[in-house]
């Protein structure tokens, strides 16, 4: 009977006016009250154990949390209180278990939370699952409530679960249905909101197409609120939920507390009182008489309220049919306009073509320029490459050889130039001996795709004549693809690497983790890779790796191209070691040298140490090659160069400058004394002798010291020249020995040559001015003389 009761209440409100339902339900209430007996409630205490008594006195006020809009389960009633049907049972529990409780009511969402956060300690209306049984404790369930799809009442492409695949719905947040599309793989859009209300209004505002929802509930908001005409369930409910209590994960007592409760309100039936209340049931009257006849009263009711309702249905789904109709085509006509798709439909009997704007447009003319058409004409506009595959598919078409006619082809526009159409179509009437009697099917310009996949076969070739080796991999780094650049340079055919994890982005992002977050950061990586071809041969590769995303599909690969350049590298290195080493010695030559002291002095500024420069250069040379030959001197120097290495230290440097001069830098030399034993050491390492080919000779050197203490700023060039001019010093004193480059002789030296280059400028100047001075006698006042005096006017 509530159900019943339910029914009929919900398709009154929907089809009659308000006053024609308060009549009739006024009826239906008179009828009920005397057939219906009342069941006295049977008040018993709720038997606790010691250790539930004592945990509701240590924990008292228990605070039950509900749901602000919930009806008719819970809610916010006019005056701010909580109340509803769970509510309601809450307080039963409070009274008969004797504890004290307090209500609070919030959104669903924030109730989860404040229960999980200890803020309350029981949610009085929450759906059980397994998920969330991992959570909460859960009561056994109190009500059934079925769980259903609504949509706006104009939507018919939305009529069960499937339909919702790619759309926009609308969930309460928190509610199991989130759970139940996980579980059934549906991809939807969610739009959350705070409750079923503000959900039934963002389906209708059109922020979502459809709403998942409590039945109960959401048609008792769609009555209130005037709405019912505007909405509409479909399908058959997706689940029924298991509405119970539920309590913070492990508090047991508190939950057997409501166990019992709940037990004892159902065996006593207090639990159907409290939903016959809230549901609609009404209680019955003793004061009428024929309570003996209520059934047959209620029979008759029923059936003519059946009748009328059914009749006002009908005409009702007729007229809602047909707006739906109207819809749909207006919708349809929008969508090929929108999309530019042309339509045409062919009597083949005649070749009359009847065709929409959209076809006319399609090949540049006006709809009113081309009203009607032919089959012929139409055939005039195919390129002739292509009208001999379009005469014979259409044919085996009409001639039900295929079951379809689709066909890609070119046609002249009106301004001379050619496009691409896919023209699909499909018999659709035929006489009794299967001639096609009409035709009908779509055309829509395929020219951009058809460029589209040139360039992708042009993108194709070039991927697989590139000269650099390329792979494609999926973003956990499986290959997909690769050249035949790729197999010239690894030495892997493709089916031995298709579909495995690439060594190389495993080398990659497990070795060079910083190399990894620039890459991912900029979707770009570039640098020099050492790899290992099939043979087991070694090589050096340039490699770029690019990360690139897909729109469509939001996936991500990774592009590799890399380059060997082996073969480069040793070109280079080649160059560089012409460029900057001796090529007798091995030695590093002046270029080099240059590098290696403009660095160092560097570090001497900044580090501040001194450093030491020798300049060294063989006394007699000359006479070893005129005497023998010029390959006997370049064994001297060899020797020579191998004796100097030989002495230094492990930062000292030697390198030759050319001829029999050589130089060493000694960083990190701060005595005096110990530079000189170092130099003394060299010259007596250069006069041992030498012995090969039968001969022994012996050399001797001249040695120019500097030294350098970052204090002043001067350039490499100037050591040096500091250096050499303390040899030749050393050369001008008797060859054989070492001389100490003085900086303040220097100076002297520097400043006499300046003062002598300004008096030879100040001559061709003309800067020097003659005078005369005369000598006078002061007592009688005559000249006696004159002084000549020069002046410099500078």
């Amino acid at each position: 009977m509530p159900g019943l009761w339910g029914c009929a209440t919900a398709f009154l409100l929907k089809h009659w006016s308000i006053g024609r339902v308060r009549a009739m339900l006024s009826l239906l209430w008179v009828l009920l009250l005397v057939c219906i007996p009342s069941a006295p409630a049977i008040a018993q205490s709720i038997q606790l154990s010691e250790a539930e008594k004592a945990f509701l006195a240590e924990n008292e006020p228990i605070v039950f949390v509900s749901q602000s809009n919930y009806p008719p389960f819970e809610f916010s009633d006019v005056n701010g209180e909580s109340n509803g049907m769970m509510i309601e049972l809450a307080r039963w529990i409070a009274t008969e278990a004797g504890f004290h409780a307090h209500f609070t009511h919030t959104d669903f969402s924030s109730a989860q939370s404040r229960l999980q956060s200890g803020d309350a300690d029981v949610l009085t209306s929450f759906f059980y699952s397994t998920e969330r049984d991992e959570t909460f404790d859960f009561t056994q369930t109190v009500f059934n409530v079925p769980t259903a799809i609504f949509v706006p009442a104009d939507r018919p492409d939305i009529t069960q679960l499937k339909d919702l695949e790619g759309l926009r719905i609308a969930i309460q947040r928190g509610d199991y249905a989130e759970e139940y599309l996980a579980r059934m793989d549906i991809d939807a859009t969610r739009v959350y909101t705070v409750n079923f209300a503000d959900a039934i209004l963002a389906v209708l505002a059109g922020e979502a197409d459809a709403m998942i929802g409590d039945e109960q509930i959401v048609l008792f908001h769609l009555y209130r609120s005037g709405l019912n005409v505007e909405m509409k369930r479909v399908g058959e409910p997706l689940y029924t939920g298991l509405n119970a209590m539920a309590v913070k994960e492990d508090n047991h007592l508190l939950n057997r507390i409501l166990v019992k409760g709940i037990a004892q309100a159902r065996e006593h039936g207090t639990l159907d009182n409290i939903q016959s209340k809230w549901m609609g049931e009404m209680l019955p009257s003793r004061s009428i008489q024929w309570r003996n006849y209520w059934s047959h009263a209620l029979v008759v009711v029923v059936i003519g309220l059946w009748i009328v309702a059914w009749n006002m249905r009908l005409r009702q789904l007729v007229r809602r049919k047909t707006r739906e109709l109207q819809r749909n085509q207006s919708r349809l006509t929008e969508i090929l306009n929108v999309t530019n798709t042309a339509t045409w439909e062919l009597d083949v009997t005649t070749g009359k073509l009847c065709i929409n704007g959209c076809w006319a447009t399609m090949l540049g003319y006006q709809p009113e320029q081309l009203p009607h058409t032919s089959l012929s004409q139409w055939l005039n506009w195919v390129h002739p490459d292509d009208i001999a595959s379009v005469n014979q598919i259409l044919d085996e078409h009409l001639h039900a050889k295929r079951p379809y006619y689709s066909c890609e082809f070119r046609l002249r526009h009106r301004d001379g130039h050619w496009i691409w159409v896919l023209d699909r179509g499909q018999v659709i009437r035929r006489d009794t001996r299967g001639n096609a009697l009409t035709a009908s099917g779509t055309r829509i310009d395929i020219s951009s795709e058809k460029c589209a996949e040139t360039n992708l076969r042009l993108a194709a070739s070039v991927f697989h004549n590139a000269h650099d080796a390329i792979m494609l991999t999926d973003e956990q780094g499986v290959i997909l693809e690769v050249n035949a650049a790729f197999t010239r340079v690894t030495g892997y055919a493709s089916d031995e690497v298709l579909n495995q994890r690439s060594p190389l982005l495993k080398h990659r992002f497990t070795h060079s983790e910083n190399h990894l977050a620039a890459m991912v950061s900029d979707d770009t990586w570039q640098g020099e890779v050492w790899e290992t071809r099939k043979n087991g041969e070694r090589y050096l590769m340039q490699l770029t790796l690019s990360r690139v995303e897909d729109e469509a599909t939001r996936t991500a690969h990774f592009v590799i191209v890399f380059t060997d350049i082996s073969r480069q590298k040793d070109y280079e290195a080649r160059l560089q070691h012409l460029a900057y080493f001796d090529q007798l010695t091995s030695l590093p030559n002046r270029e080099g040298f240059s590098q290696h002291l403009t660095r160092i002095m560097w570090q001497a500024r900044e580090n501040d140490f001194r450093l030491v420069l020798a300049y060294l250069d063989l006394d007699g040379f000359k006479y070893i090659n005129d005497r023998y030959d010029h390959a006997f001197g370049d064994r001297v120097l060899k020797v020579i160069a191998k004796r100097l290495r030989s002495a230094l230290q492990h930062d000292d440097i030697v390198a030759r400058l050319g001829g029999d001069e050589f130089i060493m830098v000694f960083p990190n030399q701060q005595c005096d004394q110990e530079i000189k034993r170092v130099i003394q050491r060299l010259i007596q390492r250069v006069n041992q002798p030498i012995r090969f080919s039968g001969y022994e000779i012996q050399v001797s050197a001249s040695v120019g010291v500097a030294a350098y203490d970052g204090s002043e700023d001067i350039e490499p060039d100037q050591f040096i020249r500091q250096a050499d001019h303390a040899m030749y010093q050393a050369k001008q004193l008797g060859k054989n020995r070492y001389h100490m480059f003085d900086p303040a002789h220097e100076r002297a030296v520097r400043g006499h040559h300046q003062s002598i280059a300004r008096i030879q400028k100040a001559l061709v100047d003309d800067e020097f001015v003659l005078f005369y001075q005369p000598k006078i006698n002061m007592r009688s006042g005559d000249v006696v003389g004159v002084e000549a005096l020069i002046r410099w006017q500078h």
